[in-house]
């Protein structure tokens, strides 16, 4: 009965609804692919700079209107090869690399990169360094691709929006086509196809005009209605050589010869369409899945006693064969006609190590191993999941790779595969390697006492032993830690205190979780022999904010203590990197908590009422009431960040709620947040030629090369300090090169105070560091100098410019009587004494002043 209502229905067909014609190459037929191999015409292949496809026939549209493709028409598109959308795109002289929010174009010869495109938008994911999602097509000069965005309307409710974007090559003609829930494209005979996912699956054909625009009017509208489907069949997904995508009937129609579908227990099924028959793919194999098909064979995966058993199945008599067999941590790349491409993850006690990228022979089984890759340590502990899914195109692999903690787009080729090629800049730089690198950890800690631990040391993996590990122990640990953390460089004088601070906070949870185990070991003997591990990781979230003096980065943990899920939870660390302090908000600010409040209140307040179903009833009483001096927060480049975890005041699903807040609002203890100063400051000629009569010839020069400041108000970078130097005279000037890089300074002495203005040149900008009278004492010819902060506060520093910055390195402190640091680490008054003597300040050369006389 099942056949026969089968059989009626697909014999029901809709005219113009998206019956696109079979492909007209005759059986037996070759065409030649990118990669130089023999294939049939159904081959989904893009050919590289086809020009106009002789159409001139009539396509039927869906309001059987006939709209007429011209024969001259550049549409790109060959014959009936398929242009299929995918994350690469390429032409002859570049390379397009699409995202839900960013088009970049990399030239093949001098490996520049250019944005042609950026969105606006919102991004969807906290993670916003991701091409996961992209998709596009390139049809002669012309890009179509997918924009992604959360649209923030209320009558969306915070949901996500797609769009598709067309674009030239050279960057113009940017126009956005057709808004909905497009999730792929192709194009083929002259019309472009989207694919909607709604509640229904569907494609939506626009035939192109010779604009390159799409002809609305003429929509096809190819659905399981249209083809005469029944609703209790679903589409199936796999893997090719562009990434993940969804089999529209559509296209397994025109690939295989008859629809492949799951129905209604998710079993592979095939339907042929002039007979309505169906056939099981695979008996039992409700649980498979397709990973991937070529000319001769789909490859699924069956899950089997803890495994997943991969099988090659004939397309056309369905006989079955073995593979191979795969762990969890092996991922399907493409399949091509020769060979299985996936990535395999090394494991060092369970954690992955290095991914291994390989081919498995389809004739032999043989594996070939191509090239390997290490995790993205310190980035979201290894965030291929927000990343692009890795494509396999015209003989390459691209694929996203890390380098200073910063991720790129990279490829490499089949025929030299340890060759990498780096495509273009970094799409996103996590900042880390501006202050320093990460360090992990990772440990297993089993009910006997014994633990097992993979670290990093030197960039080195390190594995240790403590005790002996039965086999079984090996497999159950009773608990676990996963951690990674932020290594400040030594160059920074506080780094010492600032990396102690954070290996304590680490060694807390590892500790933690040693006691733990024994706690598991317990409740495993008396309730249940299979309670879980408990756990926590810890990884860098985000370093949110980092000049001279500050760092501010966000620290995320997840740990599980048993129950259905375990709880999410950050720390906001604000550090200066001059002195290895850590700073609470109440160093940061100077409101009163009762303003602090009223801020904070008001932000969230805006914030929840955006969307008030999300959060608990009296949620905004509820933040008015608990912010204080110890809410959790951070800093950003935008203002201060206050954030709140789940359960707070939303559910655990709505995760995290945040606000930033413009440092405006706040009375600022501490200088962060500012943009580029730019400020003038102008002296009296008579005043510039009575300093530089004193000076010799060579001192003159190096003096005149600041007058495009002094004398025509040219403005200057002000790296700190203050701005209302206009108001005070100079009364001293002095030229010195007081870092001996062969650049000299100028100091300049204002009454009434004397503070001063030290002014560096490089190439035709200028920089400056204000410094008020105690905190410039003594200083001597070679940078070094005392800051008072009172009788008994003394910093000893020593002033260089470096990278477009000045830079004022802490080398010892007093910070009371009883109190003393070198290079930001403590020392006894004793150790502190013997420094100080060494640096023979009181005998070193002052720096001249030149005065003002009138």
């Amino acid at each position: 009965m099942k056949k026969i209502l089968v059989l009626l229905l697909l014999t029901i067909i809709l005219l113009g609804c998206g019956r696109a014609d079979n492909a007209d190459l005759q059986q037996g037929e070759k065409i030649v692919t990118d990669f130089g191999q023999e294939a049939d015409g159904k081959n989904n292949t893009e050919d590289e700079g086809s020009q106009g496809t002789e159409y001139g026939q009539a396509e039927e549209t869906g309001n059987n209107q006939e709209t007429v493709i011209s024969s001259e028409q550049n549409t790109g598109v060959k014959g009936e090869l398929k242009v299929s959308g995918s994350m690469i795109l390429e032409d002859e002289n570049a390379l397009y690399l699409c995202s839900p929010y960013m088009l970049t174009k990399v030239d093949k010869e001098t490996g520049e990169a250019e944005t042609l495109w950026e969105s606006d938008k919102r991004r969807i994911r906290s993670a916003e360094y991701t091409y996961s999602g992209g998709r596009g097509v390139l049809i002669g000069d012309i890009i179509y691709f997918i924009e992604e965005w959360m649209d923030e309307s209320a009558e969306n409710h915070g949901g996500t929006k797609k769009a598709l974007n067309m674009i030239g090559t050279d960057g113009t003609g940017y126009r956005r086509l057709v808004e909905n829930n497009i999730t792929d494209l192709f194009a083929e005979k002259g019309i472009l196809y989207l694919q909607i996912s709604e509640i229904e699956v569907y494609l939506m054909g626009y035939p192109i005009a010779e604009d390159g625009s799409l002809i609305t009017e003429a929509l096809i509208k190819d659905t399981k209605e249209s083809r005469g489907i029944p609703d209790t069949y679903t589409l199936v997904n796999y893997f090719c050589a562009d990434g993940r995508k969804m089999l529209t009937p559509k296209e397994s129609l025109e690939e295989f010869g008859y629809y492949l579908l799951r129905n209604d227990t998710y079993e592979f099924v095939r339907i042929f369409e002039d007979t309505g028959e169906e056939e099981l793919v695979a008996e039992a194999f409700s649980e498979a899945y397709l990973r991937s098909f070529n000319d001769q064979y789909f490859l699924i995966s069956h899950y089997e006693e803890d495994k997943n058993v991969y099988y090659l199945i004939d397309r056309q008599t369905l006989e079955r064969k073995p593979f191979m067999d795969a762990g969890w941590n092996e991922e399907i790349i493409a399949m091509d006609e020769a060979f299985v491409y996936l990535r395999r993850g090394n494991e060092t006690a369970d954690k992955i190590t290095e991914y291994f990228y390989e081919r498995v022979d389809l004739k032999t089984g043989e594996v070939t191993l191509l090239f390997s890759q290490e995790p993205f340590v310190g980035l979201k502990t290894d965030p291929s999941s927000y990343l692009a899914d890795t494509v396999l195109k015209n003989g390459y692999i691209y694929y996203v790779d890390m380098k200073d903690y910063k991720l790129y787009m990279m490829r490499r080729s089949l025929e030299n595969p340890m060759v990498e090629e780096v495509l273009g800049e970094a799409f996103f730089d996590s900042g880390i390697s501006t202050v320093g690198a990460t360090a992990y950890e990772y440990a297993e800690f089993f009910g006997d006492g014994t633990e097992r631990r993979v670290s990093s040391e030197r960039n080195e993996v390190q594995e240790e032993y403590y005790g002996e590990l039965s086999e079984e122990k090996k497999e159950e640990p009773c608990a676990t830690v996963d951690l990674e953390w932020l290594i400040v460089d030594e160059k920074y004088p506080g780094a010492a205190l600032i990396n102690d601070c954070m290996k304590e906070t680490m060694d807390v949870s590892i500790g933690y979780e040693r006691e733990a185990a024994q706690e598991v070991t317990s409740y495993r003997a008396e309730f249940d022999a299979d309670f879980p591990a408990y756990s926590i990781s810890s990884y860098i979230h985000e370093v949110s904010y980092i000049d001279d003096t500050y760092l501010s980065f966000c620290q995320a943990y997840y740990e599980y203590t048993g129950g259905a899920h375990g709880m999410p939870y950050r720390v906001g660390y604000t550090f200066n990197l001059q002195t290895g302090e850590l700073l609470t908000l109440g160093d940061v600010i100077g409101n009163t908590e009762e303003e602090l409040r009223e801020i904070v209140g008001r932000y969230f307040e805006e914030l929840i009422s955006k969307d008030p179903e999300l959060y608990w009833e009296g949620s905004v009483e509820g933040i008015k009431e608990w912010t204080s001096f110890d809410s959790f927060f951070y800093l950003t480049e935008e203002g201060i960040r206050f954030y709140e975890e789940p359960y707070s005041i939303s559910s655990y699903a709505a995760g995290f709620q945040e606000v930033t807040i413009p440092y405006s609002e706040f009375v600022m203890k501490i200088p962060v947040g500012e943009e580029i100063n730019r400020v003038a400051v102008q002296i009296p000629e008579a005043d510039l030629n009575a300093f530089a009569v004193q000076m010799t010839e060579e001192e003159k020069k190096a003096f005149e090369a600041y007058y495009p400041v002094f004398k025509k108000g040219k403005e200057y970078v002000l790296c700190d300090g203050w701005e209302d130097e206009e108001e005070c005279l100079p009364e001293a000037a002095a030229v010195i090169d007081l870092d001996a890089d062969g650049m000299q300074e100028v100091i300049l002495r204002f009454a009434p105070f004397g503070d001063y203005l030290i002014l560096h040149k490089e190439g035709e900008e200028f920089y400056g560091l204000k410094l008020v009278f105690r905190g410039f004492l003594m200083p001597k010819q070679d940078g070094t100098y005392i800051a008072s902060g009172g009788a008994s506060c003394n910093l000893y520093n020593k002033l260089y410019f470096e990278d477009n910055k000045f830079y004022q390195e802490l080398l010892a402190e007093q910070a009371d009587y009883e109190t003393f640091y070198i290079a930001g680490e403590r020392v006894s008054q004793q150790e502190f004494d013997d420094f100080i003597e060494g640096l023979d300040i009181d005998r070193k050369e002052d720096i001249v002043f030149y005065e003002r006389k009138e």
